[in-house]
C-alpha cells in the first residue's frame, strides 16, 4: 500500500498486477511463497519480494541501503560523492563502490555522446533539483536565466572526470565541476541487491526500487515474471506489459 502511494510508474502495476491475480494461476501459491520487505533511502521506496528473509539479513538490506545513499548523495557531508565534489581539481580517493558507479556512468556517458552525463551537478544546482532540504528552497525562485545555464553547461563533460580504479582515485580536472549520480544510483542499487541476494541463495523474486526493477529468476510458477507499465497521463491505466527472467527493467519520469 506504501509503494502505491509512491510516484506511479512501473511499480505502480507490478503491486496490481501481483495483488489482484494477474500472474494467472498462481497467486496464492507465490504470496506462500515469497515475502514483502520494505525499505526507505535515497527518496523513494526498496521494495523486495523473496522468500522470507532472516532477520539478520533483513538489517543487512537496511545497513547498506544507508551505506550506498551515503556514499552517492551530493548531501551527505562526508559521502563519497561530496568529497569528491569539494575537492574539485584533485585526485580523490574514494570507496570502491563510488568507483563501480562511476565507471558505468562514463560507459553510459560516452555510448551516450553525454546525453547522460554525471558531471550534471552545476546544473541541478542552478534548477535546485533534488535539493537536500525544504529550508533551502527560495519561494520567490524563477528559471535561471539562459546566459547563467550556458555558462554552467560549460562545467558539464563527462570528459573531464577521470577514475582510476586501480588506485580507487577519482578527479574532477575543474574545480567548479560537480557530481550527480542520482541518474544511475537507483539502477546501481537495484544490481547490487540482486548480487546480495544471489549470493544468499535467492534465486526467485523482485527488486523494485522507485522504478528501477530487477526480476531474478523466474516466477515460482516456472515462467517469466510480468511487469506492468502505467500510461503516463493515466498512470491508473497499462498501456504495455513486458515479461523477463534475470533481467532488469527501468522506466523515466513522464
Amino acid at each position: 500500500k506504501t509503494i502505491l502511494k509512491s510516484r506511479g510508474k512501473i511499480y505502480y502495476w507490478i503491486a496490481i498486477l501481483f495483488f489482484t491475480g494477474f500472474f494467472t494461476i498462481g497467486c496464492t501459491r507465490m504470496q506462500d511463497q515469497l515475502e514483502a520487505t520494505h525499505y526507505f533511502g535515497m527518496d523513494t521506496y526498496l521494495r523486495l519480494l523473496t522468500p522470507p528473509l532472516t532477520e539478520q539479513r533483513t538489517l543487512t538490506v537496511e545497513k547498506e541501503l544507508v551505506r550506498l545513499e551515503h556514499l552517492f548523495s551530493r548531501f551527505s557531508p562526508e559521502g563519497g560523492v561530496n568529497q569528491i565534489n569539494e575537492k574539485a581539481g584533485t585526485w580523490v580517493e574514494t570507496d570502491e563502490a563510488i568507483i563501480d558507479l562511476l565507471m558505468d556512468a562514463k560507459f553510459f556517458s560516452e555510448k551516450t555522446d553525454g546525453a547522460f552525463d554525471p558531471t550534471i551537478g552545476p546544473l541541478t544546482e542552478l534548477w535546485q533539483i533534488s535539493i537536500s532540504s525544504a529550508d533551502q528552497f527560495k519561494e520567490d525562485w524563477h528559471p535561471p536565466s539562459p546566459s547563467l545555464v550556458e555558462k554552467e553547461k560549460k562545467l558539464v563533460d563527462y570528459r573531464l572526470l577521470e577514475v582510476n580504479s586501480e588506485k580507487k582515485q577519482v578527479k574532477l580536472h575543474n574545480k567548479n565541476m560537480r557530481l550527480d549520480v542520482s541518474g544511475i544510483a537507483k539502477g546501481y542499487a537495484v544490481d547490487y541487491f540482486a548480487k546480495l541476494l544471489q549470493a544468499w541463495g535467492v534465486s526467485q523474486g523482485l527488486i523494485d526500487f522507485g522504478g528501477d526493477i530487477f526480476a531474478l529468476g523466474e516466477h515460482p510458477d516456472g515462467r517469466p515474471w510480468k511487469l506492468g507499465i502505467s500510461n503516463p497521463s493515466q498512470p491508473e491505466k497499462m498501456f504495455a506489459t513486458v515479461s523477463v527472467v534475470n533481467k532488469a527493467v527501468t522506466t523515466s519520469g513522464n
